[in-house]
């Protein structure tokens, strides 16, 4: 206990503290298959579940970047125009990939585009894949990363 210049006994005086609760996400992804381990050169798929948590309809627009570098490359159409998604509804969404680097390499960026509010869903990582030698296996230039 404290006492003011005037003999008061002091008080701690505190603000009404107000409590911000995040926005959730309007768009929800998550990845439900994906292999922990791919051979070289050999194609795999990843599927993610795309979620509309909001209260509108969606028109979304898939984009896949490529590293400077990167181990695993997107194969197929790299921005695709998905269907409209309804409020409160989900989708799986494919995307195809052909490992060209052996050992633990990430998988992304992906970014999904909401064309009718112009709002973005980036993620930098999706998740992991452990690229494996294939046996007589040999690194070759065939591979085209198309963009559209």
């Amino acid at each position: 206990v404290w006492r003011s210049r005037f003999g008061e006994r002091g008080r701690i005086q505190t603000g009404q503290l107000k409590a911000v609760i995040p926005p959730m996400p309007e768009l929800k992804i998550s990845v439900i298959k994906c292999p922990g381990s791919a051979q070289l050169e050999e194609a795999f798929e990843i599927t993610c579940l795309v979620t509309n948590t909001s209260n509108q309809s969606m028109r979304l627009r898939s984009i896949l970047e490529r590293q400077p570098g990167a181990g695993v490359l997107w194969s197929g159409i790299t921005k695709k125009i998905h269907n409209e998604l309804p409020s409160k509804a989900s989708m799986e969404v494919v995307f195809r990939l052909v490992p060209v680097i052996p050992g633990l390499q990430n998988i992304g960026p992906l970014s999904f585009v909401d064309m009718l509010s112009n709002q973005k869903k980036y993620i930098s990582k999706i998740g992991q894949v452990f690229v494996e030698h294939t046996p007589n296996g040999t690194l070759t230039q065939g591979f085209l990363h198309l963009t559209s």
